[in-house]
């Protein structure tokens, strides 16, 4: 009988330092991620990931939002937590939804308020099918010319901003 309790006991003993065991290395795991400050992860309520973030070099990071469902909903680079440079938005199939690229404003007197960190240059935007539907052109958050294309391909609209802010709407001539 004695020889049980003690069988008993040993096992007891061993599982006990075995999850102290996994408790420190998964603290000091944490603790070497939290300081070096590499790897960023936040969750949604359901488990899944909303956000991950890799340290690329001292300036930049690599950055990948989810959908709720788990998919990759955009990803691209940051720089102090702004977006900046090329990214990649998806649906939440998978498929391609947008191509483009953000500025970081250095100048918040020059850029609006409202666009600390505005969408750059040409944008493009497809369809759940794959084809482009709309390509925008941006400066510094503002939308400067715009062509709205059919399932075809076919041009639909074409739109151009000029610096006087008045849209100009003309289907068939070129812009």
């Amino acid at each position: 009988m004695a020889e049980k309790n003690l069988v008993i006991d040993l096992k007891f003993k061993t599982m006990t330092h075995i999850k102290y065991c996994f408790l420190i290395c998964f603290l000091n795991t944490s603790f070497i991620y939290a300081q070096n400050d590499t790897i960023r992860k936040t969750f949604y309520p359901n488990g899944n990931p909303s956000e991950l973030s890799v340290k690329v070099d001292e300036k930049y990071e690599k950055t990948i939002y989810y959908h709720e469902s788990g998919g990759i909903l955009s990803e691209g680079l940051k720089k102090d937590q702004f977006k900046v440079g090329s990214w990649k938005h998806y649906y939440e199939s998978g498929k391609l939804k947008a191509v483009g690229s953000f500025k970081r404003s250095y100048n918040p007197e020059k850029c609006f308020k409202k666009y600390p960190n505005p969408k750059h240059g040409k944008w493009i935007y497809y369809s759940e099918q794959g084809s482009i539907i709309l390509k925008v052109w941006y400066k510094n958050g503002h939308t400067k010319k715009l062509i709205k294309y059919d399932e075809n391909h076919k041009v639909i609209e074409r739109y151009r901003n000029h610096w006087w802010n008045k849209w100009d709407h003309d289907s068939l001539s070129p812009i």
